[in-house]
């Protein structure tokens, strides 16, 4: 995993960007903006150094039963002295092991939070002069003709050479006895801390520092928050599998909705059927409020139909003749129907049968036999009624 360190320029509108890996200095350069964002590898570690004249540190320490906004809303609360802005207008930051607020204008940490966001990195954003802490609470470091200091309250300035003279009188006025670790061979600044201890750590040694602690406690103003492009770069997808997210997401919005299309179409033929059904039942009828209740109302209304009863105890007789010659019967209830087929029917049995047939009431519908003096043969049809 990539490291990186971001400075701002002395004309704050370039970035001085260092680049490492596994502790291992890759690359130094000086960028605007829009390189950045290229410039810096998705799911790597970046640290924005603030300037220190861009914020103030102040001590604070939040109560145990107090929740992160009501401590920041009592912090400022009783710094509200202190504060040249609006409190509303400044962005804050808090750490609980160090016990130190950094409170910075929002307008300055608004459009850093919101690039770094861009990034798909863990990214912090702290004061830069927390990177002397490694070395001395009291410290002073000079780069490119920057002079970043820090003070053992955790609080901390930077200037450039053409004010560090009238900001070192002002200095020594306040604070006579600060004497820091100089990481600098300035000619002015040794003059003015003649009796401090010169250091030869340089910016990138701060660094190494840095990196080596897991988890920094300073105060750190980032803010992450959602966002597609931010999504987009830390998975580094190529191309083909941006499309086929794409088309997967598709599928996954489109489907419950074209499921929820089809449940309605099913609802709508389903009632459509329920008031065909109604319908065809009573012609009457408006709407389906409870189809179960609806429908045993309309059976229960339904008048009943009587079915007729048969007396076939006409042919209980048939079956007491024995008649061989009676080849086949069927009955066609529904149409009320006999069918007797027979072969070489004496003629004496056939005159029982005709008998029967009066006497049953019954109508010959189709008579197909042919008779002989002796017997009858062949098909005949009778039709029987119901009592």
């Amino acid at each position: 995993m990539k490291t990186y360190f971001i400075h701002s320029c002395k004309n704050n509108e370039k970035f001085e960007v260092y680049e490492y890996l596994n502790g291992q200095l890759l690359d130094t350069s000086e960028i605007d903006s829009d390189q950045l964002l290229q410039a810096i590898e998705p799911n790597s570690i970046v640290n924005y150094l603030l300037p220190s004249d861009r914020c103030i540190v102040l001590n604070g320490k939040k109560n145990e039963s107090e929740t992160e906004e009501v401590f920041k809303a009592r912090f400022l609360m009783e710094h509200e002295h202190e504060l040249i802005d609006d409190v509303s207008n400044n962005s804050f930051a808090y750490s609980d092991e160090m016990e130190l607020v950094a409170l910075a204008a929002t307008d300055v940490i608004g459009p850093i939070n919101d690039l770094l966001n861009q990034f798909a990195s863990d990214a912090r954003i702290i004061p830069e002069h927390f990177l002397l802490h490694s070395i001395a609470d009291n410290a002073c470091i000079e780069h490119r003709e920057h002079f970043v200091l820090s003070f053992s309250d955790g609080s901390g300035f930077c200037t450039n050479e053409a004010n560090l003279e009238s900001y070192l009188t002002v200095l020594n006025r306040k604070h006579p006895d600060y004497k820091p670790h100089l990481l600098s061979k300035n000619k002015t600044l040794q003059n003015a801390f003649s009796d401090s201890v010169v250091d030869n750590a340089s910016l990138l040694d701060l660094h190494g520092h840095l990196m080596s602690e897991s988890q920094p406690v300073f105060p750190n103003f980032f803010r992450g928050y959602f966002s597609i492009k931010s999504i987009y770069r830390k998975l580094d997808l190529t191309r083909n599998q941006v499309g086929l997210s794409i088309i997967l997401l598709a599928l996954l919005i489109a489907l419950p909705i074209t499921n929820v299309s089809l449940m309605d179409s099913y609802e709508r033929q389903y009632r459509q059927k329920i008031n065909q059904t109604f319908l065809s039942i009573n012609p009457n009828f408006r709407r389906v409020i409870n189809p179960r209740a609806q429908m045993d109302e309309l059976v229960r209304n339904q008048p009943s139909l009587q079915r007729g009863r048969i007396d076939l105890n006409a042919f209980a007789y048939l079956r007491a003749l024995d008649l061989e010659n009676i080849t086949r019967t069927s009955i066609d209830f529904e149409k009320a129907i006999m069918l007797l087929e027979l072969n070489d029917l004496p003629q004496i049995k056939y005159a029982l049968i005709e008998r029967l047939i009066e006497e049953s009431e019954m109508m010959i519908i189709s008579d197909e036999l042919v008779r002989t003096d002796s017997s009858v043969s062949g098909v005949i049809q009778l039709r029987y009624s119901f009592e």
